[in-house]
This record gives structure tokens, C-alpha cells and sequence, in this order.
């Protein structure tokens, strides 16, 4: 993508998508740090024992919140790009760029264990 905006001349980070996807992929690298840093050598990043441990509440949460932004990016690319709408139906935009990225995220919203993260109670 990167290389074909180049050829074009056209700017880069220019659509929704294109910015929602920076943004993601940027949580997800912050995302997957903060996961290896409170569990690799002990959670020694975060303190170690316990209070590596206490990131995992923040860490899952933030987890669906950024699966979410993931779902939109994707619901954004194939929804209102002008390559999709140009290659594929209005069926097929519904389906996979609508009715596909709900089901999925009712689908894991249905399996949260908000009980697991103890926000409220005990750490």
C-alpha cells in the first residue's frame, strides 16, 4: 500500500481507514508490550509478583476496546473504500463489512468476564 501511494502521488493517511489502522496497529504494539512486560521474567517491567499481575485487568480491557477499533478499521476499509465499492457488491460490502464484523464482536462482548478483571473490589 505504502508502495503503490508512492507511484500514484497520492498522500499518505488520508482516509478513516487508513487512520484508524495507524492507530491500531500502534495500540497493538503497545498492547502486546505491556502483555510480555507483565509476564516475561516475572513481570519484572511492572515490579514483579503482584503488581505485574494488577496490569491485567487494564491490559484485557484495553484488549477489547482495541479489538473493537480493529473491527471498525476493518468495517471502514471495506465498507467506504473505493477499490470495495468498485469490486464487490452491495450484498457482499453488507455481508463481510457489516453483518460480519457484528457477529464477531457480540460474539466475544458475549464472553467477557468482567468478574476476572475485578474492578471493583479487590486488586
Amino acid at each position: 500500500m505504502i508502495r503503490n501511494k508512492d507511484v500514484q502521488g497520492w498522500k499518505h493517511f488520508s482516509t478513516w481507514h487508513s487512520r484508524f489502522g495507524l492507530i491500531a496497529i500502534s495500540l497493538l504494539v503497545l498492547q502486546a508490550l505491556v502483555g510480555a512486560g507483565s509476564l516475561w521474567f516475572g513481570g519484572k517491567l511492572f515490579g514483579g509478583g503482584d503488581k505485574a499481575t494488577r496490569v491485567y485487568k487494564y491490559h484485557r480491557i484495553s484488549g477489547y476496546v482495541l479489538f473493537t477499533l480493529l473491527l471498525v478499521t476493518v468495517h471502514l476499509s471495506g465498507a467506504w473504500s473505493d477499490w470495495s465499492i468498485a469490486h464487490t457488491s452491495a450484498a457482499q460490502r453488507a455481508l463481510f463489512y457489516y453483518i460480519a464484523p457484528a457477529l464477531i464482536w457480540i460474539g466475544v462482548v458475549w464472553r467477557i468476564r468482567f468478574e476476572k478483571m475485578k474492578f471493583w473490589g479487590e486488586t
